[in-house]
């Protein structure tokens, strides 16, 4: 039976349902957790990489990726099922509407320890927003607010520090994994990095999986025609940053 070897790591195999990637480009894996990266050829070390939690990861095609982890969709997803365990269950559909309509602007930082896994995620949001000396969330519609302009506060900090570290000026962000799908987020990226962003595709650690074992398989002959598998078959969306957002 052929045995195949393929990417060591979910977030390797999710990065060649990216590509083509290239340097001005950076990668965002966002599932549950996200992960935030660069690729280059050589591996990128440095006493600040260190520091600052990110990792150095081999990817397929003898290159390699610089990764920082940021908090990706658990947050939002704790509160949803807080909420149907509430008898308060909302579509994602309202949850935006509510979302877009709030007033507050309170931002939080996700990646702290304690909201991993408290209790109880709503306390631990309104607790840190008093702690914080701002204003806590009380409504769905508030507390999405709060998570997603959070989200997008930590996910700016980090394509800044990816920048710093690799001496790359970023043109867009490529996100694949489930957060693609939610329309809401993307937008809400673009503004925040004044990016482009790429949205797709969702199952993207599986289709790269595919894609890899086809190569090495000899099933396709070269990685410009998993390139062009990919464009036929991905799903894909475009997010451009709204001025004044």
């Amino acid at each position: 039976v052929p045995v195949t070897i393929t990417a060591s790591h979910d977030t390797a195999a999710a990065s060649l349902a990216a590509c083509p990637l290239h340097g001005e480009t950076a990668f965002l894996s966002e599932g549950t957790y996200a992960m935030l990266g660069s690729v280059s050829d050589e591996p990128v070390i440095s006493p600040e990489a260190v520091r600052t939690g990110c990792v150095a990861l081999g990817l397929a095609g003898h290159r390699w990726g610089l990764f920082t982890s940021v908090m990706g969709l658990w947050v939002i997803q704790e509160c949803g099922r807080l909420w149907e365990q509430e008898g308060e269950g909302i579509s994602h559909e309202e949850l935006v509407r509510q979302a877009e309509a709030a007033a507050i602007r309170s931002v939080i930082p996700l990646s702290q320890p304690r909201f991993h896994a408290p209790v109880n995620m709503l306390a631990e949001i309104r607790q840190g927003c008093r702690d914080a000396g701002i204003p806590p969330p009380a409504t769905p519609g508030e507390f999405a607010r709060v998570i997603f302009d959070s989200m997008a506060a930590e996910h700016k900090a980090a394509v800044d520090l990816l920048s710093r570290l690799t001496g790359r000026r970023f043109g867009r962000v490529h996100i694949v994994s489930g957060g693609c799908r939610n329309a809401y987020l993307c937008q809400k990226l673009a503004d925040a990095l004044n990016l482009p962003i790429l949205a797709g595709p969702a199952e993207a650690t599986a289709i790269g999986n595919v894609l890899l074992q086809a190569r090495v398989m000899g099933v396709l002959p070269s990685q410009e025609a998993a390139e062009r598998v990919l464009a036929a078959w991905a799903s894909r969306a475009s997010y451009m940053p709204r001025p004044h957002a």
